[in-house]
């Protein structure tokens, strides 16, 4: 789950000796749960608590923002959880109140009940934790560490889809299938794979005992520590990190350490093609290299820009987070959010910057004047970082560049049709106009704004790309 619970501390590991001594039958373990409601308050949506129990009396998971590792200890409907551990994160206030409550509420368990889709833990004066099956395997991809005891050359990954299908690489051929789950229960079936010769004779070898291997799948568990162990039929067992994937995303600086980022500050990480990052430490732009190997991350030396901060804070906090990166250890996504620990058990914490890649708009306001719905402005932007549109009368494209909250066109070209409509030229006009002097961006309560010129603003709503296609057709 991201940030690793340190286990091999003394106290907490006499501790998980006895309570796994201690439980003759334990039906949780194995289990994972997502908190829907603390005391009869429900959990918004957009924050994630979750409780995974495994076996020998360990327990974990995330509390909305921090991660946690506990030991628990069940006798027939009772059940206590002993000292919990966690890393120390700062949330924002809404989350750290949710996860306060919830870990004073664990730290005070009693009893429980619990059926195929609802767990109740009951604690302080008869109030209650109350969840429900956390689906951990459709949407993820993993890739195999351990094959049946031993390591593993090459890349072999494993994905789940959301629709029962699974897919991925034997190290050499593709291969695909379905799956189904259910109480700790994993079964692989109707695999089939490509059928292309390895070079090398030992990956071949490999590829075949893993896609054997898989179809002898009896169960699997999810571990504190983000890995996914499948055990087979005959006991042995597959053992999975999580494979994360962050080329061309772009993240937003929430929290270093135990400090918010500054208002009006903006600390962004750009992971690009290639193994190359880059990004705004908030005075300065950065570039670098990065290599990652499950959720483990190593960032090479970093090169940035020299300009001064306007002050003593910005300043602070542009070293902060340049040091930060430069020791990054791992990794975890939680969604849109975004943990990369570093130094002794410190993290930066990101939010998600919604690409605009593959998204299509119309222009319903340009400089506070309300653009009419007959020959509608759009505007597409595509993967390759071009632009295509309509400006009212004629089709146009052209480049784009983002780079934080930073907006900018370029190369724009357009046909030179003369529209007779009234206003529709001069419009047309003064819209290229303004991409061309376009400096930022922000996505607000679904709406597109680009600021152009002296804080201007183009205001578009979502549109169809085939909507927006056709409308550039002239």
């Amino acid at each position: 789950m991201g940030v690793l619970i340190r286990w091999a501390m003394v106290g907490l590991m006499l501790m998980l000796a006895s309570a796994a001594s201690a439980q003759e039958s334990d039906d949780l373990a194995g289990l994972s749960w997502r908190l829907v409601s603390i005391d009869g308050e429900g959990i918004p949506d957009s924050v994630t608590v979750t409780l995974i129990f495994e076996a020998n009396g360990r327990a974990g998971g995330t509390g909305g923002c921090n991660n946690y590792g506990a030991v628990y200890s069940v006798d027939g409907s009772s059940i206590t959880f002993a000292e919990i551990v966690s890393t120390l994160m700062a949330c924002v206030d809404e989350v750290n109140q949710i996860e306060s409550a919830y870990f004073a509420a664990l730290q005070t368990a009693i009893r429980y009940t619990l059926d195929t889709d609802r767990l109740v833990i009951v604690y302080g004066d008869d109030q209650q934790l109350v969840f429900e099956p956390l689906a951990l395997l459709a949407g993820s991809e993993w890739q195999l560490v351990e094959l049946q005891g031993e390591e593993v050359a090459g890349e072999i990954t494993l994905t789940f889809g959301e629709d029962g299908a699974v897919s991925g690489s034997g190290g050499c051929n593709t291969y695909g299938g379905s799956y189904t789950v259910g109480d700790g229960r994993l079964t692989l079936s109707q695999l089939y794979s490509t059928e292309m010769a390895c070079l090398e004779e030992n990956l071949m070898a490999q590829e075949m005992a893993y896609l054997q291997a898989l179809q002898s799948a009896a169960s699997y568990e999810m571990t504190t520590e983000d890995q996914l162990v499948v055990t087979l039929m005959q006991g042995e067992s597959l053992i999975f990190d999580r494979l994360i994937r962050l080329e061309n995303t772009q993240w937003q600086l929430v929290t270093y350490g135990d400090t918010m980022v500054l208002e009006d500050t903006n600390l962004t990480l750009e992971f690009r093609a290639d193994g190359e990052l880059g990004g705004s430490s908030g005075c300065n732009t950065f570039g670098s290299t990065y290599t990652l190997a499950g959720s483990t991350i190593r960032i090479a030396e970093l090169i940035s820009t020299r300009m001064a901060c306007l002050d003593d804070a910005s300043a602070a906090q542009e070293q902060a987070y340049l040091e930060a990166l430069a020791s990054a250890a791992s990794i975890s996504l939680r969604g849109d959010e975004l943990v990369m620990t570093y130094g002794p058990d410190q993290a930066l914490v990101f939010v998600r910057i919604a690409s605009l890649a593959g998204t299509a708009w119309q222009l319903i306001s340009l400089d506070g004047q309300e653009a009419p719905v007959e020959d509608p402005i759009t505007l597409i932007f595509a993967e390759d970082a071009q632009i295509t549109g309509s400006g009212g009368c004629n089709p146009y494209g052209g480049s784009y560049r983002v780079e934080g909250d930073t907006l900018t066109f370029s190369e724009l070209v357009t046909t030179r049709i003369a529209c007779m409509e009234n206003g529709v030229m001069e419009r047309e006009t003064q819209f290229f106009a303004a991409l061309n002097a376009a400096v930022g961006y922000e996505l607000r309560e679904g709406r597109l704004v680009i600021v152009y010129g002296d804080g201007q603003e183009l205001i578009f709503a979502a549109a169809e790309p085939e909507t927006t296609t056709s409308s550039s057709s002239g």
